[in-house]
């Protein structure tokens, strides 16, 4: 299901109705769109690609975080939840809420046929936007698939496909890597 405008505000009222409210919504051109529901499909894929990235970064500087942390795109104005995000010392946050990254360097998202064109158009394209990003990933939920964008030279982007559950995915910007394993553990699906 894609986002459907709630209504338009000010950065300044979307930011008090956020931090009050047990919802997330997302902030675009001045609408406040509220997030859909996940299933249980994309939680455990959630959870596992946060587990994966979380184990091999807990003695580094950087940090996997979850969909809870709001990720704001100065550039555009934006204000998003990507599902999975990794920063790097320091986190820079928009202000003393200690609520709102500005500089993440992975994001993750876990896409559905209804999301799809959403993250893999206007949010890649929002997202591409900050200058920290390095590296991109869309995980598929109904089948093992995972695309990435790695920031190249000249901020042109390299795209990846990897869809043998075999694989493992290098995300070289944090020395980290994912097995597709891991990502799609007890997550019973279709081989593309």
């Amino acid at each position: 299901m894609a986002l459907q405008p709630e209504k338009r505000m000010t950065v300044e009222e979307y930011l008090r109705m956020e931090r009050a409210s047990e919802e997330k919504h997302e902030f675009r051109n001045g609408l406040v769109h509220s997030t859909p529901p996940v299933d249980i499909l994309e939680n455990r894929i959630r959870g596992n690609v946060l587990a994966a990235l979380h184990g091999q970064l807990k003695d580094r500087g950087c940090e996997a975080l979850t969909s809870q942390m709001r990720v704001k795109v100065p550039e555009r104005g934006w204000y998003l939840y990507p599902d999975v995000l990794v920063v790097c010392d320091p986190p820079i946050l928009e202000d003393d809420f200690q609520d709102t990254l500005l500089n993440p360097m992975v994001i993750v998202e876990v896409i559905s046929e209804a999301t799809e064109a959403d993250d893999r158009g206007i949010k890649f394209d929002v997202y591409r936007s900050l200058e920290t990003l390095r590296e991109y990933l869309m995980v598929r939920k109904n089948v093992v698939h995972v695309e990435q964008f790695v920031r190249a030279e000249m901020d042109s982007w390299d795209s990846f496909q990897w869809t043998s559950i075999e694989e493992v995915i290098p995300i070289d910007s944090i020395g980290c890597t994912l097995a597709m394993k891991r990502a799609y553990e007890k997550v019973n699906l279709n081989r593309e």
